[in-house]
Formats: C-alpha cells, sequence, structure tokens
C-alpha cells in the first residue's frame, strides 16, 4: 500500500469514495447530494491552506480510501460560507431527483450560517477531523487504520498535538474509538434533525502507529 497526500485532480476520485463508502453508511447524507456536489466540495477543500487529505493505494494506483481534516476548522466554515452559491448549484441535479433533500439541506446549512448562532457546528476551531473513508469491497480493511495514523502523524509533524472531529452515535461505536486511538468525548448534543452527535478530541504523538 502506498500512501500520498492528495492533489486538486483527485478531487472527483475522493468524491466516488466518499459516495461509495457513504451508501453503506447508516444516517450517511453527504452522499445523497450527488457526485457533483461531492467534487466540488472536494475540490474546494483541496484549496484551502489547512487542509489535509492522506490517500492509500494499491500497487496499481487504485485508491483504496482516505482520510481527511482541517488544520483551521474555522478556515473551513468560512469557506463554506463563501462558496455556498457554488455548492448550492452543484446540488441541483441530486434535488431535481429527490426534492425532499432540500429539508435537510436547511437544517444543516443552519451549522455554517452566519447569521444563525442557535446551531453552531460543533468542531469550530483548531484542527478538525473530517471524513475517513475506506472502500467497502477492498482487500485488507485493516489497512484503513494504517492511512488513519498516517493521517494523524501528518497532523502531528504539522505541529498538531491534538484534534477534534464528530461521531454520529448512530453510525459508530463510541467505545472503540476510544479504546483504538485514545480519544475522549468532550461533548454531546442533538441535532435540529435528530440525531445525536458527540464530539470527541484525540491527542497526537510520535508514538501514535
Amino acid at each position: 500500500m502506498k500512501l500520498r497526500l492528495a492533489k486538486i485532480s483527485d478531487a472527483l476520485t475522493l468524491a466516488r469514495i466518499h459516495k461509495e463508502c457513504g451508501q453503506v453508511q447508516v444516517g450517511g447524507f453527504m452522499h445523497r447530494l450527488g457526485l457533483s456536489f461531492l467534487t466540488t466540495y472536494y475540490r474546494l477543500f483541496l484549496l484551502e491552506k489547512g487542509s489535509v487529505i492522506v490517500i492509500a493505494e494499491d500497487k496499481d494506483g487504485v485508491v483504496l480510501g482516505f482520510s481527511s481534516g482541517t488544520l483551521d476548522a474555522r478556515e473551513h466554515i468560512q469557506n463554506l460560507r463563501r462558496k455556498r452559491l457554488r455548492l448550492a448549484f452543484s446540488m441541483l441535479p441530486a434535488l431535481v431527483v429527490d426534492p425532499r433533500l432540500l429539508k435537510e439541506v436547511m437544517l444543516r446549512n443552519r451549522f455554517v450560517s452566519e447569521a444563525d448562532h442557535a446551531v453552531p457546528m460543533l468542531v469550530t476551531d483548531g484542527a478538525r477531523g473530517e471524513y475517513w473513508a475506506w472502500r467497502p469491497n477492498s482487500k485488507h480493511p485493516a489497512a484503513a487504520v494504517i492511512l488513519r495514523r498516517a493521517w494523524c502523524n501528518t497532523l502531528f509533524e504539522l505541529g498538531c498535538r491534538s484534534f477534534q472531529y464528530e461521531l454520529d452515535s448512530a453510525n459508530s461505536d463510541i467505545e472503540k474509538f476510544k479504546r483504538t486511538f485514545g480519544c475522549k468525548v468532550v461533548r454531546e448534543t442533538t441535532l435540529p434533525d435528530g440525531r445525536r452527535r458527540v464530539v470527541v478530541q484525540e491527542p497526537l504523538g510520535p508514538s501514535k502507529k
């Protein structure tokens, strides 16, 4: 397995893997907004100064998965605000197919809305973990953990000593995350769409292998 940093030209590949993984994830939402949206999202994300996305490839160069996040959650949120119109246009094909998605889009839009501070995005500052994806049909799924460790080590080398990320209670074995990665729950809440979500903090160090 080969590990490398993602490039702008990888945006479509990241989108395809995100969609593939989202389809087997309980409660997944972003994949339902379509390949056009996801490609736009990752292209914009990769242009951010603080974005860190590590890709895993097999010996033939086929991408097996990726781990993504940012050194600066505030930059990411502000970028989503600035590019809101572009992102909205990119999801139009999915909304035409399923207009019911619009209600969920509006709910999630509150997380990045400058005008609405009642439901802030849960991790709004500092280093933030985004999406960890491994193709469901790929061989050696244990390599997904090696990929994630590599992403963590990259953050450490860039000066981070911890990061936070969000987990949906329905999707994640939170106790397993605690045991495997040494993270701790720092807060939890119920989102407007009814999902229970926790924010966890994970330490970084040179020995995380």
